[in-house]
């Protein structure tokens, strides 16, 4: 089987500017447009409730209120992970130095993450993805991501992972924990100026953290807290990309369709409203996201509808779900998958109607 429904595309005939025709019309409905006002109002209210978080698992007396708080401070770094996103894309500023500089304090410093080893990985990621060997979010050891990819894994893996659909969620507590390990492996390698800041910026975020610990009592209360944060942490930050491409188009060096029909019919809608655009941050509109990265997050609900038509125009299936049918297509995805045998052609998703998959 394919991950996504096995047709063959048929010749599309897209016009050699389609992107830019695309492009031009989103310009001229200002989706483009800088969003300062409304990055400073998202910052500063993330930076309050995460202070009053912090503040409230300090001075709780309550057990209960401090593991509560314990929750509520992993939303509210996997809420500041959504804007360090949008600082990486360009989307909050221009200048390199801004872009960096940011950066580092939100990635490095407050959530102890390498900024140049999430660049480099998310900047591969959006050059290819959902390719085979070459997107790093379809490279996962105890996982099988595209098909064929079985065979590759060592005979332990290859043995249990037909119950990757039931394990892969004990899996995601841990994936904050895992991008810090990967994060400080990366920067012990970084031969740059920039490899001190890194350094110090993840030197802080320990500092920073262990003050935090040091106020929460007892010791058991205190690993019940970091345990339950990080856990918080890595399980909401993986529920927010994973329906953004698994059970998607998988694609090899022999099956490239171009950019423009690449990153649509690789990637998943989550159907928008004001809750899903906040708990994904935006990128419940993958497929806007991934054709312009550098659009700011609250303006890819004025560009959906364009796209969409867009891709009604030139018949190019248009994959939308609801929260609960993107959650059962990873589910069913990584069940399937196992099984599947390499792709020798690319496949898209059916559409369901013109160009929509509706949940």
């Amino acid at each position: 089987m394919q991950p996504a429904a096995d047709i063959v595309p048929p010749d599309l005939a897209l016009p050699d500017d389609a992107y830019a025709i695309l492009r031009s019309r989103l310009e001229a409905i200002g989706c483009f447009q800088r969003q300062p006002g409304y990055y400073l109002r998202k910052t500063a209210i993330t930076a309050a409730a995460l202070g009053g978080v912090v503040a409230l698992a300090v001075l709780a007396d309550s057990t209960l209120i401090v593991l509560l708080s314990a929750i509520a401070l992993g939303i509210m770094s996997t809420q500041f992970g959504l804007i360090a996103h949008d600082v990486a894309h360009k989307q909050v500023f221009r200048g390199r130095r801004a872009i960096a500089g940011a950066s580092l304090i939100l990635g490095n410093l407050l959530l102890g993450m390498s900024y140049t080893w999430w660049r480099e990985k998310h900047d591969r990621h959006h050059a290819t993805p959902n390719h085979v060997t070459r997107d790093p979010d379809c490279d996962i050891s105890l996982l099988v991501l595209a098909p064929g990819q079985r065979s590759q894994r060592p005979r332990i893996v290859q043995a249990v992972v037909r119950w990757q659909f039931l394990y892969y969620w004990f899996l995601i507590p841990f994936q904050a924990t895992g991008m810090r390990i990967h994060s400080t492996n990366r920067i012990t390698k970084i031969r740059s100026p920039l490899a001190f800041l890194e350094a110090a910026g993840l030197l802080g975020h320990v500092a920073l953290y262990g003050l935090v610990i040091a106020f929460i009592g007892p010791w058991w209360v205190a690993l019940l807290f970091v345990v339950l944060h990080q856990a918080t942490f890595g399980t909401y930050n993986s529920l927010v990309f994973a329906p953004n491409h698994k059970g998607m188009l998988s694609i090899t060096d022999d099956s490239r369709l171009g950019f423009l029909l690449e990153q649509i019919v690789t990637s998943r809608n989550v159907k928008g409203s004001p809750l899903t655009d906040f708990v994904y941050g935006g990128l419940n509109y993958q497929i806007e996201h991934h054709l312009f990265t550098n659009m700011p997050r609250n303006q890819l609900s004025k560009a959906q509808p364009v796209v969409e038509a867009f891709c009604a125009e030139h018949n190019i299936p248009y994959v939308e779900e609801g929260f609960f049918g993107a959650t059962g297509s990873v589910f069913s995805f990584l069940g399937d998958v196992p099984h599947a045998p390499p792709i020798d052609q690319p496949a898209m998703p059916q559409p369901s109607g013109p160009n929509r998959v509706a949940s």
